[in-house]
Formats: C-alpha cells, sequence, structure tokens
C-alpha cells in the first residue's frame, strides 16, 4: 500500500494585511503551526511522501525566519524517511524553493517534469511522484500536457494548475480540462484553489485547499489530504483537519431577537451546523445581518456594533467576531400607513396607482431599462412594478428614520 499525504497553498509569510493586528499575529503563527502539523502527520502516518503541490510560500523573496521553520520541519520530514516532493506554484515561482534542497526535498521548478521513485521497506518499488513547476508568476502554459504517460500503476502527478469547472476558481495560471488528466496516473495531487474539492473520480483528482486560512474568504475546517493507493492503482482519500485557526462567515436573516442573547443564540446554531475542525482550533467569525430586524437602527451606532462583536465573542468563544450590518433594515408594515394623512401615505399611494396603471407604468419606463431587456412589455411592466414595491420600502424606511428622535 502506497501512502501520501498532500498539502498545498501553505501561504507562508502572508501579509493578512486585511486582519486586526491582534488576529493578524495570531493567524501568522497559525500557519506556521500548521506546517508543523502536516509534516508531523507525515511522520505519523508512515508515508512515503509528503507532496506539496505549489504555493508554499507566499511570494518568492521568502523572509529568514520563514525559512528556517520550513527547513528545520522538512528536515525531520526527510530525516524520517519519507520523501518531500514539492511544485513551485505562481506565488513561489522558478528558483524561489531551491534553498530547501538543503532539507533533502526533491523539487520540481520547471516545465521539465522531476520523476521519484517510492520503495518499501524491502526496496520494492511501490509507486512514482511526478511533478512539474511553474517557471514564473503568471503562468499560462497547460503544465498537464508536459507531465508524461505515468510511469507505474500506483503513480502520483502533482500539479499547480486551475482546472476548469473548479469551485472558488481563482486566476487561470497553468490553465487545464479535465480530460487532460486522463493520463494514467492513480491519483492528482492538486493546487491552486483554496476549496478543499474532488476534480474527478476517474482519475481522482483533488485540491486539498489552503493549509491554514488568512482571512474569512477561506472558511471551514482547513487541513490536509491522507492518500492510500493499492497495487491495483486504487486510491482512497481521507481529510485530516491540522489548521490551529478556523475562520466562518455566518449569514443570518430576518433575525427576530431584540437583544444580543437571541442574537448569540441564533449565531451559535449556525455555528454549530459548521464543519469542526482540528482539535483546540480558534475561531474568527464574520456575522452577517440582512433583512429586517429590531437590532437594526442600533447596530447602526459604531460603537454599539464594536461592543456588541465583542460580546458575540464571548458567546461563541471565539478569538474574535466582525458583526456586518449593511444589509439589515428595522422591521416595516407599510400597510399600517397606507391611506394616512401625511406624506408616507400619499407617497404610498401614488406608488400603488401607478404599479395597478399600465399606461402609467409604459409611461414611466424608460427606453432602456436596467436589469431588464427582453422586450416584452408585459415584463417589462412587472419589473418596473417590483421596482415601485422596493422603492416604497427604501422611501418609508428613510421617513421613518427622519422622524425619529
Amino acid at each position: 500500500m502506497l501512502r501520501i499525504v498532500h498539502t498545498a497553498d501553505c501561504h507562508l509569510d502572508a501579509p493578512c494585511a486585511s486582519l486586526d493586528a491582534g488576529v493578524r499575529a495570531r493567524v501568522r503563527a497559525a500557519e506556521r503551526e500548521a506546517f508543523a502539523r502536516v509534516c508531523a502527520l507525515a511522520i505519523e502516518r508512515e508515508a512515503h511522501a509528503l507532496v506539496i503541490a505549489g504555493d508554499l510560500f507566499e511570494r518568492s523573496e521568502v523572509g529568514p525566519a520563514a525559512l528556517h521553520h520550513v527547513l528545520a520541519q522538512l528536515a525531520r520530514v526527510t530525516q524520517a524517511g519519507t520523501a518531500v516532493v514539492i511544485a513551485s506554484g505562481n506565488h513561489d515561482p522558478g528558483t524561489a524553493l531551491a534553498p530547501l534542497a538543503e532539507a533533502g526535498c526533491t523539487l520540481a521548478l520547471t516545465h521539465e517534469p522531476v520523476i521519484v521513485e517510492l520503495n518499501g521497506a524491502d526496496g520494492a518499488t511501490l509507486g512514482h511522484v511526478v511533478a512539474v513547476g511553474h517557471a514564473s508568476a503568471a503562468e499560462g502554459v497547460n503544465l498537464a500536457q508536459l507531465l508524461p504517460r505515468a510511469p507505474s500503476v500506483a503513480s502520483i502527478a502533482v500539479l499547480h494548475a486551475q482546472v476548469d469547472g473548479a469551485s472558488g476558481a481563482r486566476e487561470r495560471y497553468a490553465p487545464c480540462a479535465p480530460e487532460d488528466l486522463d493520463r494514467g496516473y492513480a491519483y492528482w495531487a492538486l493546487g491552486h484553489v483554496h476549496e478543499r474539492q474532488a476534480m474527478g473520480s476517474q482519475p481522482p483528482a483533488w485540491y486539498p485547499g489552503c493549509l491554514s486560512p488568512h482571512d474569512v474568504g477561506e472558511p471551514g475546517a482547513k487541513g490536509a489530504l491522507v492518500v492510500e493507493i493499492d497495487a491495483g492503482g486504487r486510491a482512497e482519500v481521507e481529510f485530516v483537519p491540522i489548521a490551529p485557526v478556523r475562520f466562518e462567515r455566518l449569514r443570518l436573516a430576518d433575525v427576530a431577537a431584540s437583544g444580543l442573547a437571541g442574537l448569540a443564540g441564533e449565531a451559535m446554531a449556525a455555528l454549530e451546523a459548521t464543519q469542526p475542525g482540528a482539535p483546540g482550533e480558534e475561531l474568527v467569525v464574520r456575522v452577517e445581518l440582512r433583512g429586517r430586524s429590531p437590532l437594526a437602527l442600533a447596530l447602526r451606532d459604531p460603537e454599539e456594533r464594536a461592543g456588541s462583536a465583542e460580546e458575540l465573542a464571548l458567546a461563541l468563544g471565539a478569538l474574535s467576531t466582525e458583526l456586518r450590518c449593511e444589509h439589515l433594515h428595522p422591521p416595516l408594515d407599510l400597510d399600517r400607513h397606507r391611506g394616512q394623512p401625511h406624506l408616507l401615505g400619499a407617497a404610498l399611494e401614488i406608488s400603488s396607482r401607478a404599479a395597478a396603471d399600465e399606461s402609467l407604468l409604459d409611461e414611466l419606463a424608460p427606453a432602456v431599462l436596467a436589469g431588464e431587456d427582453s422586450g416584452d412589455p408585459v415584463a417589462r411592466r412587472a419589473y418596473l412594478a417590483g421596482l415601485l414595491a422596493d422603492l416604497d420600502e427604501t422611501l418609508a424606511e428613510t421617513l421613518l428614520t427622519e422622524a425619529t428622535p
């Protein structure tokens, strides 16, 4: 049985500039912890190889602290008898990874495929790892087509590339199509897309996702894949959560609660529905509120919103919580104001008449109506009537807010 640990997109030394200073320091420390953990995993599982499918570092100019940490961890792996194969990616192309050779790693830094034979304890060949790297930061070549046919039944291809159809697609560097992966390999160890996903089952091709997240755009449990391939070339894939910090984005609509206790309860229920990560992980949570809620007006105040975010962090047991309310509005009952002798009542009456009058809708509609270009008069009237309904709510909210002492 051939066993590998597959990781990619570690992006060590990323600046994490979008994060607050305290969270940024923890996240940057966590990325190094995660790398130490994936190296330990390769040793613990007695993997025949640890493969890193590109973007080990955030940039080509690797800082001395990050380089020292990586060399120390990779040396542990190679000294334990596990091969380490690393392909360069668009963030660390060309010779950026060259210093890692001193830790005993095999490096694929160019378009020339590198082939590593993997042997069992008895010296018998179990399979091969074949890797190719990015020669530049904006690789436009289809690198998958540069790989040779699989040299053995249990062969693994290592590639940092944008495969067509991937969810969470990124820049189209080293672009290829799923059919380009039909080259006889038992498993494709992919990198570049930060969302964990399978790109096919025949042959199995996986993005492990980023090893450790750097912002809320990379939510969910993060880690590495342990892949076992039998003598017939059949692969079994296991996800192992590793990252010490997990980001989550919770979207809550029409929160009925009028106090933070109720909001915290809804946020906790949403958080418990997510997939947990590594044991003892720390959480960084963004709570996005939408729709209508009694909390809307209070949360428009920046200090109140900041204080509420701190209380939510305590309730959720999170390292930090961000509260986003751009699309949150106060409760609104338009029917209570229709027909009333005030400005809002009059405005709602005019809007209601317009929506029911086809000739007036035709008159109001401009020649070019953004969002509706079917040319069908009925569809145009229905679309415009919907816009008027949205305008009713916007106007009512503005007038009622201004009237609030």
